[in-house]
């Protein structure tokens, strides 16, 4: 093949437009092989010279056909192409080595392609346009070099013979020197943009992770909220089944009863009380007479320790009042669940030991007793320090063996669990319980706390007592004097006895004029036997009867008795062939306390809803006693206990009385406590 001459002339686009024509012409021989190159002499076919020849023309055919051949003018690597067809179509004296250099060049040629679009992806990119200042330098080299390579050494030489081109070496020296140079600059430019794409990714992949977090957490959260719900309705459930009886009434009850100061001779100032608090697996056994103020005392220590401990979650206090107005009140069983449930429910977690009692939910059975001593061990154990308070030891009774049952079942508690529990008992001192709890109270960290011992300091705490009732109508209008004459009276005639003051103010508030006050004050009863006598021979003897039955009902029902049982009893009569008149009923309920003076109590309960009930109770524990004993001289009031079951059996049967049940409040006890009084009548009564 001859060679030839290749002019070119006109504007920069007809000249691009000139190599595009003449680069379709030559693929199109190429395709055809019919475009030969004179090498030594001889004609050889391009496609035989070399592969990357014939590569780089197979990828100019698709660079012209494709996306760059409507724009060619945008894409830098154009030039490339241009500068090699020149150099294939004229070889010079240096064509020995072209075929070796023609590879390199192909090489360069085909990476400043690559490099192009990906030069153009980043341009066309919305997210990359930040980036477009740190690409300018590779691109203008890249640029640069080219066209150096394509107007100093190639087409743009116009009117000069590419054939008489001989600086071949020359400018491959310099193909080489840029396309080093660039490769320098490229690597610090794609390290760059690695870091920056490395950054950006990482971005990414921690946004991604931080929202997988996100859903993670809130999908756990989820998870963990409905298997928390899931453990909070069987915790309630399993603590609800195990006692739903409300330790706090009583509480309650006798804390009202205090007064600011109250019991700080011990809460502040004993030895014994602060070794109590601090030494490990501690017992204070506190006793007194009945009606000397350790229900109020209690209450009192209870506050305290409420006070002192209650937001410290490595601490808990657990109590249980024994009443002898709640048959409910007065079992060791019911002691033990409420205790465990108390103490559960300041725990994160139930231990396995109550956990287990679950299967004999399952069962509808319940737990016997020893199950239920090892259930509150396990549940004591844990904690920094436990504090057991209860109260009235001698209000559980000693029928059917339940107070050997308390004590032994208290004794083992204390024997077996570890340092961390601290329990204080409260009772009069009774043969049975000073048996067992005297021996317990003797230990190293054990005390004996005897209220007589502490008299003047009993005074104190029924002093401020009696102030507190100064404070309130109708006493608060008494004058000055006469409050000071019935203060020293009343703490001189109770003889350390709370629960005597608070008779006498029942009957002290029937007198208004200072005379009578005084002469009220000079015939104070001689202690609580005289107190409940006087009140008995006060009844009206119209209603002695009614009264009778009862305090009948109030000291043998096995649950306390509503205001609005009490009222309906009061008025059912046997001997009548209708026992109960509709027009008997009181218009206000609350009269029937009026023929009961000094002799109840009542306390408002929470009921189902919003509602509150009134329990209606004997005053207090001394009361009962005293209706029971023989030391009664108004004996028609007497309660002996067969003889009031009976007397309730009888009531209770009219109750169910199906011409009655509607109407009735009473008819509920019946059905529910009809049977269990019955069997409390020895057979033959």
């Amino acid at each position: 093949m001859v060679g030839f001459t290749v002019s070119f002339s006109g504007s920069k686009v007809e000249r691009q437009e000139q190599m595009a024509t003449l680069l379709e012409r030559k693929i199109k021989k190429t395709k055809e092989e019919t475009w030969k190159l004179n090498f030594n002499g001889k004609d050889i076919p391009v496609s035989d010279l070399a592969q990357p020849v014939v590569g780089i023309i197979q990828w100019a055919d698709d660079y012209i056909s494709g996306a760059l051949s409507a724009n060619p003018y945008a894409s830098t690597a154009w030039a490339g192409v241009s500068l090699l067809l020149p150099l294939a179509l004229n070889p010079s004296k240096q064509a020995a080595s072209f075929a070796q250099d023609l590879d390199y060049l192909t090489d360069v040629i085909v990476r400043s392609k690559a490099r192009e679009d990906l030069y153009q992806q980043h341009r066309d990119s919305e997210q990359t346009k930040a980036y477009e200042s740190s690409n300018r330098l590779p691109d203008t080299l890249y640029r640069d070099t080219l066209k150096k390579l394509y107007v100093e050494n190639g087409a743009f030489r116009l009117g000069l013979d590419i054939v008489k081109w001989n600086d071949w070496d020359s400018a491959l020296g310099e193909v080489r020197k840029r396309e080093n140079n660039f490769k320098a600059v490229y690597m610090i430019w794609k390290d760059k943009n690695y870091q920056d794409d490395s950054e950006r990714v990482f971005q990414q992949h921690q946004e991604g992770i931080d929202i997988m977090s996100f859903i993670s957490r809130n999908t756990s959260g989820l998870r963990n909220a409905i298997e928390d719900a899931q453990r909070n309705t069987e915790r309630i459930n399993l603590l609800s089944w195990l006692s739903d009886f409300d330790p706090s009434t009583n509480y309650n009850t006798n804390l009202d009863k205090t007064r600011t100061g109250t019991g700080t001779w011990l809460l502040n100032n004993n030895i014994k009380f602060e070794e109590w608090k601090t030494l490990p697996n501690s017992f204070m056994w506190l006793n007194g007479r009945a009606g000397s103020g350790k229900s109020v005392l209690s209450a009192s220590i209870v506050k305290h320790l409420k006070d002192i401990y209650g937001s410290n979650p490595s601490v808990a206090i657990a109590f249980f009042y024994f009443s002898f107005s709640n048959a409910r009140a007065q079992k060791v069983d019911e002691m033990l669940c409420s205790l465990i449930k108390q103490i559960c429910t300041q725990r994160p977690i139930i231990p396995e030991p109550v956990q287990s009692l679950n299967k004999y939910l399952a069962r509808g059975q319940r737990p016997d007793r020893r199950t239920l001593e090892d259930a509150l061990t396990a549940t004591i154990r844990g904690f920094t320090a436990v504090y057991i308070v209860l109260d009235a030891l001698d209000e559980c009774p000693s029928t059917e063996n339940e107070r050997d049952v308390l004590l032994q079942s208290i004794e083992r508690i204390h024997n077996t669990v570890t340092e961390n529990l601290h329990m204080l008992c409260t009772s009069r001192q009774l043969t049975d319980i000073d048996e067992v709890l005297q021996p317990m109270a003797s230990s190293t960290s054990a005390s004996n706390v005897d209220l007589w011992q502490y008299k003047a300091a009993v005074d104190h705490d029924i002093g401020l007592h009696i102030d507190k009732r100064f404070s309130e109508a109708p006493f608060r209008s008494w004058p000055e004097d006469i409050q000071l004459e019935a203060r020293t009276a009343l703490i001189e005639k109770a003889d350390g006895m709370f629960q005597y003051v608070a008779c006498q103010f029942d009957n002290l508030k029937n007198h208004r004029t200072p005379p009578r006050i005084r002469a009220a004050l000079k015939d104070l009863p001689k202690g609580l036997d005289d107190t409940y006598d006087r009140m008995l021979k006060g009844i009206n003897p119209e209603y002695r009867a009614q009264v009778a039955s009862a305090l009948k009902w109030l000291a043998h029902s096995l649950r306390p008795l509503s205001l609005e049982e009490l009222a309906e009893l009061f008025f059912v009569d046997h001997e009548q062939d209708v026992p109960f008149n509709e027009s008997d009923r009181f218009t206000n309920t609350e009269d029937v306390l009026n023929y009961l003076p000094g002799l109840v109590t009542k306390t408002k309960i929470p009921a189902v809803g919003a509602m509150m009930i009134t329990e209606i109770r004997l005053v207090h524990f001394s009361c009962k006693e005293y209706l029971l004993s023989k030391r009664m001289t108004q004996l028609y009031f007497a309660t002996p206990e067969e003889a009031s079951h009976l007397h309730i059996l009888s009531e209770d049967m009219l109750a169910t009385h199906s011409s009655l049940r509607s109407p009735w409040e009473l008819w509920k006890y019946a059905a529910r406590y009809g049977p269990l009084h019955l069997e409390k009548i020895p057979l033959g009564s």
